[in-house]
């Protein structure tokens, strides 16, 4: 058993400003999303249009965060 999900367009958001205000030029443009998964060692898959972007095994604690980005 697992997590499993396929984002589309409508579960993207714009990006936000970073921490504190500070603007992050590189990533104004992109789209986001946020998971919330339990803590542990999972697979991590990212792919889309016949590509497989990201195909990892990350450990994650409780409350740790991740960002991964995709440039196409």
């Amino acid at each position: 058993s697992g997590f499993s999900t396929v984002i589309g367009e409508d579960n993207l958001t714009k990006f936000k400003m970073g921490v504190l205000g500070a603007a992050n030029s590189e990533a104004e443009d992109l789209e986001t999303i946020t998971l919330k998964i339990d803590s542990g060692q999972h697979r991590v898959t990212v792919s889309g249009g016949g590509k497989t972007y990201i195909d990892q095994v990350m450990h994650f604690t409780h409350g740790q965060t991740r960002e991964l980005r995709i440039r196409q």
